[in-house]
């Protein structure tokens, strides 16, 4: 979770693909899935728009654990991350796993965050673990997901085996049931949210065909609800 164009899906896709996405695409919110010895990950992508509140705050209600991404070039995204924080802490409780991402460390010369800043708030304020990474490297990706791979016993048992194939079966029946139709309702509203989204797009490519000859038209500078 965090803020549009931070990297979270690029994160991801250099995690399980080993792919680094040059080109920035909109997220409303996909589901990735890595299948791993005797576990199922389930990863949620979310939307970093402001225009989706309610798939967000399902999103927390629903969770195990949450990474947190922000972009080291850009304080207002630290911001953001301390926000849905908060949001994470009221809905939830102070004991559900939550781990930041610094992203973005290549761009040295961009950078307004400090990984010793990131440090002090994040470890010591607020009592989370802080990566420093970039989307564009492997190694510096799988830090992460090994830190996430590592909270399995934190939230299933300090004794849960990983490479136990019920490790997926621990939470308990109530919890699994109310996942998965939360699951359903998230992913219904996120294929209307689509929807909306891309009908929305083509009247605005028409508009500003009518309007003006320009090909140059900022999407960004609208709001889309």
């Amino acid at each position: 979770m965090g803020a549009a164009g931070v990297g979270k899906t690029a994160i991801i896709q250099q995690a399980l693909r080993r792919q680094f996405l040059e080109e920035y695409k909109e997220t409303i919110e996909e589901q990735f899935y890595y299948n791993g010895n005797g576990y199922i990950l389930e990863i949620t992508d979310t939307s970093g728009s402001h225009h989706f509140p309610e798939m967000i705050r399902m999103a927390i209600l629903e969770a195990d654990m949450f990474v947190l991404v922000l972009s080291v070039t850009d304080w207002s995204t630290f911001d953001r991350v301390a926000l849905i924080r908060k949001q994470i802490c009221e809905l939830r409780d102070n004991n559900v796993p939550i781990i930041v991402v610094g992203n973005k460390s290549d761009l040295s010369s961009n950078r307004e965050i400090s990984p010793e800043v990131a440090d002090a708030v994040v470890c010591i304020d607020w009592s989370c673990r802080y990566h420093d990474v970039t989307a564009r490297s492997y190694d510096s990706v799988c830090e992460v997901f090994t830190d996430v791979l590592n909270t399995f016993p934190e939230l299933y048992g300090k004794h849960v085996d990983l490479s136990d194939t019920k490790v997926a079966k621990k939470r308990s029946e109530s919890q699994a049931n109310k996942s998965k139709r939360m699951s359903k309702l998230r992913k219904s509203i996120s294929s209307i949210c689509r929807k909306i989204h891309s009908l929305y797009s083509l009247e605005t490519s028409k508009h500003s065909v009518t309007v003006s000859d320009s090909s140059i038209h900022d999407l960004d500078a609208l709001s889309i609800m």
